[in-house]
């Protein structure tokens, strides 16, 4: 009888397991938070284990919930952050540390397919802070017609997509240099000309130049400003060759041909 009432305990405990695991939630894009922009950054260059630290200015966090009522949050998603729609425009570097000052940890590289991977913590959120570039001084994201959407990043969880991000770039003068620059005076000479481009002289016809509007991160409002210049200088002057060097060197970085 014994043996009888224990199997019968066994049997039920692996009902409600099953139970639980067929009502599980799915990501859900209605219910989850994406951020509307993205922006790249650099790291501090130093070497040795968890090392270089990419700099928290560039601190971005997904919250995967479920599509149940009330949602509830999805531990150990997999968060994917999809680089590959915007690879006329855009690098990212190969190896992502994240940095613990700002409690964001490392991150999963692919190159192959441009994406940048982690797991979700128990509140269902996992923050970023990625590394990268530019691709090019000249090549300039917009959405006219051959070039790549404003908002090329995708943002998957467990294979759902919740969302689309803009990319936009501290290091804007295509990371040259051997992948050992990160913040220099020339960036900010890019960032003035697609200023003056689409922020002051613009026309209709003006790609809208998502790499240098830094501010979309937090207005989600696609303008390139004089905020941008000065976001710029701001952290240039905390970061850069007159700082803590957090974003004065990049890459090395994939390839995106």
């Amino acid at each position: 009888m014994t043996g009888l009432v224990r199997k019968a305990t066994l049997f039920a405990a692996c009902g409600l397991l099953m139970v639980g695991s067929a009502f599980a939630g799915r990501p859900s894009p209605g219910n989850s938070t994406v951020p509307c922009g993205i922006v790249l950054v650099g790291h501090d260059g130093t070497t040795g284990a968890g090392n270089p630290k990419v700099d928290c200015v560039g601190k971005f966090c997904v919250v995967v919930m479920d599509d149940q009522s009330p949602p509830q949050p999805i531990a150990n998603s997999t968060v994917i952050i999809d680089f590959a729609l915007c690879c006329n425009d855009i690098m990212i570097a190969q190896s992502q540390n994240g940095n613990p000052a700002c409690n964001v940890f490392p991150a999963t590289v692919d190159c192959a397919t441009k994406t940048v991977r982690a797991l979700t913590d128990a509140t269902g959120t996992v923050c970023f802070t990625i590394a990268g570039a530019s691709k090019s001084s000249t090549v300039t994201p917009g959405n006219l017609t051959g070039q790549s959407p404003a908002a090329c990043a995708r943002i998957f969880a467990d294979g759902t997509l919740l969302g689309t991000a803009q990319v936009a770039c501290i290091d804007l003068d295509g990371g040259l240099g051997g992948g050992a620059e990160g913040i220099t005076s020339a960036d900010r000479s890019v960032l003035q000309v697609d200023y003056f481009l689409y922020g002051v002289i613009h026309t209709p016809s003006d790609p809208y130049r998502a790499r240098s509007d830094l501010d979309f991160k937090v207005l989600c409002v696609q303008d390139i400003s004089g905020a941008d210049l000065s976001l710029w200088d701001t952290i240039n002057f905390a970061s850069g060759q007159f700082g803590t060097q957090a974003s004065y060197f990049n890459g090395p970085f994939c390839s995106c041909p």
